[in-house]
Order: structure tokens, then sequence, then C-alpha cells
């Protein structure tokens, strides 16, 4: 029923924003268009656009850990017992639409792959407003839990502390499918 949910609502947002076409020349420099996004448990995962203020253009996924900090704390303070800090790396997928599905089909490729099975993707982190910070890599393990299936864990540091993003098949094909229909 989830799944069904998550299905509807991507159709919708896309009908409501099919008018809005992102293209290397639309977008202002600095700002990220999202396409589609998905959380699951901790993570949130979003594929977007952005360009430098050089004119490079890019599609991105966003590999977010969420740390609940009055969650985790035990604490309500002033009646909120939520406060979320969002630590983020970004995937660079590529500069076209099909570079970028042919990265994630990568990822779908490479989740097949041997429990522990390691690779380095290039990434840049997230700095200040949302923007994208200088290149770095971020390594990428084949991971599996007990009836749950393989999926992908993404290590990561930012600001001095070290984050990890789990990556499953089923968000990573509802990200491609997302990408797949946008219109770019």
């Amino acid at each position: 029923m989830k799944k069904i949910l998550i299905w509807a609502s991507l159709a919708i947002f896309l009908i409501s924003f099919s008018s809005i076409s992102a293209s290397a020349k639309d977008i202002p420099s600095g700002i990220r268009m999202e396409i589609v996004s998905d959380d699951d448990d901790d993570n949130e995962f979003e594929v977007f656009t952005y360009k430098d203020a050089d004119g490079t253009f890019g599609y991105y996924l966003g590999l977010g850990r969420v740390f609940r900090v009055f969650e985790t704390l035990g604490i309500e303070v002033l009646g909120v017992s939520e406060f979320d800090v969002i630590t983020e790396a970004c995937l660079c997928l590529g500069s076209t639409k099909e570079e970028a599905l042919a990265t994630l089909d990568f990822l779908l490729a490479f989740m097949d792959k041997d429990v522990d099975t390691v690779t380095g993707f290039p990434a840049r982190m997230v700095t200040g407003a949302e923007r994208l910070g200088a290149p770095t890599n971020i390594d990428c393990v084949v991971k599996k839990k007990f009836l749950r299936g393989k999926f992908l864990r993404f290590h990561f540091i930012c600001n001095q502390r070290r984050a990890e993003a789990d990556l499953t098949k089923s968000t990573l094909k509802f990200l491609r499918a997302g990408l797949k229909i946008s219109k770019e």
C-alpha cells in the first residue's frame, strides 16, 4: 500500500510540474532543482540538477542521513520533540539525463555484487544553503540484512563526522523511474 501511495504521489508531482522544464540554460547557478525524492527510515534521497557559477551543469543523487537529535536524547524542548540534523553527500550522476540514468543502472547492477564489495564514486558535499562544495570521493559497500536483501551503504565525512546512508533497491528503482519519466 505504501508503494502505491508513493507511486501515486510521484505521478501527481510530475503532472503538476510538467510545465516546468529545468534545462541547463533555465536554472540559476547555485540552486538545486529537485526531480524526484524519497525517504527510507533515517535516510533521505533526492535526484536533482545543479548548475555551478561557472556554468557547469550536472545531475546528482543526494544521499542524506538524518539524525534526530531530541528523539535520540529522549528530550523535549518547548514542546518540540523533533529536531533533525541532516548530513548530505551528493553523488555525481552525469551531465545529461542519459548519463544519470546509466549511473543509476550501474548502481542497480552493483547491488548484485558480493556482500562487502566496495567501490568509490565521485561526489560533492553539501555546504551552507544547499550549495555543493568541491569534488570528493565517497565509498559504497554492498551490504545485506537478514530477510531484507541487499542494499548499498555509502560512507562519507561531513563536518568532521562520519556518516552513512543506506540505499535499498526499491528506493533506487523509484528514483530511477522518477528521473526517467521527468520532463528534463
